[in-house]
């Protein structure tokens, strides 16, 4: 009868471990939207500290986010002084299901700036 138990926890196991494996994966996943946002984040910020300092041209504001390796999308209000800076950067999942659900998924940070 001892062998029949440890035979059943034995695939119990077997059953439950692609579950767990697919939680972990997706937990690091998680994880790894909220790491990329906040270093898109600060990467934006350290940028805006640059272009802040001294009067910057859209060239050159572009120029210093594609040295930084930022795909940015800079919007210019026609009818305001403000200068919107949308900032992206795709994000290659580890978990399967979630590269099928979630292809191309782009992190995004919103920036508005005053800008004359």
């Amino acid at each position: 009868m001892k062998g029949n138990k440890k035979g059943q926890a034995l695939i119990e196991f077997i059953l439950i471990l692609p579950i767990i494996i697919l939680l972990l994966l997706a937990m690091m996943d998680i994880g790894k939207i909220f790491l990329t946002q906040s270093q898109l984040e600060n990467d934006v910020e350290n940028c805006l500290v640059t272009i802040t300092a001294d009067e910057k041209t859209l060239e050159e504001i572009k120029s210093i986010f594609k040295q930084q390796q930022i795909e940015v999308e800079l919007l210019e209000n026609q009818t305001t002084n403000f200068l919107t800076i949308q900032a992206k950067r795709e994000i290659n999942f580890i978990t399967p299901l979630f590269n099928q659900i979630l292809k191309n998924y782009q992190v995004q940070v919103k920036r508005v700036i005053p800008y004359e």
